[in-house]
């Protein structure tokens, strides 16, 4: 659905059923059942604006739906406690999150993969503990890295022109997959380009002479 203009303004009706505002969206033609887009000047929160050519298309899913329910339990792989806040992305837009004690429920799933989430972790083992044509009971046991540095600290001090090699080890002291890259940072903001500006120093506050007009810096000293 695609309109060239589009102008949005209150309607001056006021009878008792009167809807301010237009209505956006798609209906059965009995009018029972049907999707809105825009209802009394309001928007769904995932919904972007409504604005000259601006393409809407309502379609059905490509996904194959079952009314199976599917429920279990998420632990930690390694402690085997329950994860709180686990979330299950059911593909259709909704989104389920385990409780306290790691349990988890949803109906109507979808023919697809079904996987947790939730960061620190990046994998899981799955156990099936019952299936039967209307329920589905899973249980998930997720994975995670843990990175482990031989050294939590690297110091060295060079003259100029002077090279130096300093060495650390990195172990994966946990149960998942552990991917990590490094990066070079100098310190106190000095990864900027040449004759950028980077501090201001009142010397002339400093000093108590407000006609200064400049300072040299040499040997250690202004």
């Amino acid at each position: 659905m695609q309109y060239k203009e589009i102008v949005l303004f209150r309607g001056l009706n006021d009878t008792p059923n009167f809807v301010p505002y237009a209505s956006v969206g798609i209906s059965s033609p009995d009018g029972t059942t049907g999707l809105s887009y825009y209802y009394r000047d309001e928007y769904p929160v995932s919904s972007a604006e409504i604005e000259d050519e601006r393409v809407l298309v309502f379609t059905t899913s490509q996904y194959q739906f079952s009314d199976k329910m599917q429920h279990g339990h998420v632990y930690d792989a390694s402690t085997e406690e329950p994860l709180a806040d686990v979330i299950f992305l059911t593909g259709y837009g909704f989104f389920v999150a385990t409780d306290d004690n790691g349990y988890y429920s949803v109906l109507g799933i979808l023919e697809l993969p079904f996987s947790p989430i939730k960061p620190g972790y990046n994998g899981f083992i799955t156990d099936t503990l019952y299936n039967s044509p209307d329920t589905l009971e899973v249980d998930f046991f997720m994975l995670h890295p843990e990175f482990t540095p031989s050294t939590m600290r690297l110091d060295a001090s060079l003259y100029p022109a002077d090279t130096t090699h300093v060495y650390m080890s990195v172990e994966n002291t946990g149960n998942g997959p552990l991917e990590w890259t490094m990066e070079r940072h100098l310190p106190r903001g000095a990864e900027v380009d040449p004759w950028v500006h980077r501090e201001s120093i009142m010397a002339g506050d400093t000093i108590g002479n407000s006609r200064l007009n400049g300072i040299v810096f040499g040997n250690d000293q202004f």
